[in-house]
């Protein structure tokens, strides 16, 4: 009975001696930190970098960037917008500004909220432009894609040359968009 308590009384001592962990040397310890510290740092920085530069390459404006049925910038739209006025600080060039299904009303509104944000950051508004459409430029005309898959042979005539729009199962492998080979 006695080597039964005994048993039981050092059991969970034995328990506690197997768990703790045998104490880290500070060096490391502090070493370690600041490995993370800098993985994070390069982590974040790669990051925004990525997203300044996709901002930089759009240069565009979406509803989304708007408080619905507001011209009332978002928390995106203020980030995204001071990234486009340090761009536009040293640079002329076209901001879209895409309407989606804004009416008259509040397209001209939110147009006013750019071009006002734009010269409270100190931007020349005779450099920059602000126009309603796709980023990059027009596109391809969705009448191109009908035609196309009503052809036979995949081929739209009023291609320019060298050019193929293919049908809508997909263009060649070194295309840059979908339905387009050179």
């Amino acid at each position: 009975m006695k080597a039964l308590s005994l048993l039981v009384l050092l059991t969970p001592m034995a328990m506690v001696g197997c768990n703790e962990s045998p104490p880290m040397d500070a060096s490391i310890e502090s070493s370690s930190r600041q490995q993370q510290a800098a993985d994070k740092w390069f982590v974040e920085s790669q990051t925004h970098a990525s997203i300044t530069n996709g901002i930089l390459a759009q240069r565009t404006m979406y509803p989304y960037h708007f408080d619905p049925a507001s011209a009332r910038l978002t928390d995106l739209g203020r980030r995204d917008l001071a990234i486009l006025a340090d761009y536009f600080r040293n640079t002329s060039g076209t901001l879209t500004l895409v309407r989606g299904d804004a009416s008259d009303e509040l397209y001209l509104a939110r147009t006013g909220m750019v071009r006002d944000s734009l010269k409270q950051a100190g931007i020349d508004l005779a450099h920059v432009t602000i126009a309603d459409g796709a980023p990059g430029g027009a596109g391809i005309s969705g009448q191109y894609i009908v035609d196309t898959a009503k052809s036979d042979k995949g081929q739209y005539s009023g291609a320019s040359p060298g050019i193929t729009i293919q049908g809508l199962s997909g263009g060649s492998s070194d295309s840059n968009m979908k339905g387009i080979s050179k």
